[in-house]
């Protein structure tokens, strides 16, 4: 019988306040076969994996939403778009790419793609792969309490041996499309978009959450934070960091990721103050090289994977130059990129990833 000295090396307990505790959904896999097992928790290098999935501006549909005195704006993947096949490539890429866990960006999901990928998933249970979880992305998904008539831009984490989704999160800050914003992310050149500039500003159409949901399994504590929650670290990092999570998935639609601006750091924020490590993943609609004005990689591929991990390292990764600069975008955005996650504690003994018990 394991003495409480022994135990201590694989919990802590984590006391929040009652006033955190009502703001948060606790999940846990303990015990459950969507699980890691421990001995590859404990003892493997574990590796994320990131597919942009969403190739360029015309697999989203962008549309502008006129509700009483108030201008929103909805985004979703197109309908007409070989999706089926897509996912296919994307989930045999991943299968491949001997990642332990696998990312996609925000808006590469809604209610018919979430159908279609966990089809896919039960019909490949057989193929031999290192991959656990996959992160679907986010996108409008109406499923449990959310408003069809304004749907929830949810995030599904989902456990590749059958498909069940094992964590859902659901956006709580709705992103704003100022003019500033039409202007440097070049919306309005989009026409199908119908987003104009010089006519304020567009407010996103969604049902925002109310709660941030947490998984306890045995790589740690994760929570999923969506795209522009990420950008409001100083209201929600509270409860990130109150509930002691040690891993952070943030699914974003953005531009390229540049080095030293908001994704990373919002995300070193919470690594410095909470200790978790933060993954962001984008998809390429906005871009798949940098411009030939970008200051430090012009014309290089758009880093669509960064990693900001608790030790201290920060990886930024764009597809191999080979991939990415080829002419076919679809290829480009179903190949995995790949990144270091988690080693095992013997080589990071003052990182826990065990599980951490949570008390209100």
């Amino acid at each position: 019988m394991s003495g409480p000295s022994e135990l201590a090396q694989h919990f802590d307990l984590v006391r929040v306040p009652e006033q955190v505790w009502k703001q948060i959904s606790p999940h846990s896999l303990m015990d459950s076969l969507s699980d890691f097992e421990a001995t590859t928790a404990l003892t493997v290098d574990l590796k994320v994996g990131q597919l942009p999935f969403l190739a360029n501006s015309g697999d989203l549909r962008v549309e502008p939403r006129i509700e009483g005195s108030y201008q929103y704006y909805q985004a979703w993947p197109r309908p007409g778009r070989d999706w089926s096949q897509r996912i296919e490539d994307a989930l045999a890429s991943a299968d491949m790419s001997g990642a332990h866990l696998v990312l996609l960006p925000e808006l590469a999901l809604d209610s018919d793609l979430l159908h279609l990928w966990q089809e896919t998933i039960r019909s490949h249970r057989s193929r031999v792969t290192a991959l656990r979880w996959i992160l679907l992305g986010a996108g409008p998904t109406i499923s449990g309490d959310a408003d069809e008539h304004q749907p929830a831009n949810r995030a599904a984490l989902v456990d590749r041996s059958n498909g069940d989704i094992i964590l859902a999160q659901d956006k709580q800050c709705p992103f704003n499309i100022s003019d500033g914003v039409l202007r440097r992310w070049n919306l309005h050149a989009f026409r199908s978009w119908g987003l104009e500039s010089g006519k304020g500003t567009y407010d996103e159409w969604i049902a925002e959450g109310v709660d941030l949901a947490f998984l306890e399994s045995e790589i740690g504590r994760l929570v999923i934070l969506v795209c522009e929650d990420l950008g409001h670290v100083p209201d929600i990092g509270y409860l990130v960091r109150s509930i002691g999570a040690s891993q952070v998935l943030v699914p974003i639609w953005a531009p390229p990721i540049n080095r030293y601006h908001w994704e990373e750091q919002s995300g070193g924020m919470l690594v410095n103050h909470v200790g978790c490590t933060t993954i962001v993943s984008n998809g390429l609609s906005l871009g798949r090289k940098y411009p030939a004005s970008h200051r430090e990689t012009p014309g290089e591929p758009a880093v669509t994977l960064l990693v900001l991990s608790a030790l201290g390292e920060t990886q930024p990764v764009s597809a191999p130059s080979s991939v990415a600069l080829a002419t076919n975008a679809v290829r480009d955005a179903t190949t995995t990129r790949i990144a270091d996650w988690l080693a095992p504690p013997s080589s990071a003994p003052h990182l826990r990833r065990g599980p951490r018990a949570v008390a209100g």
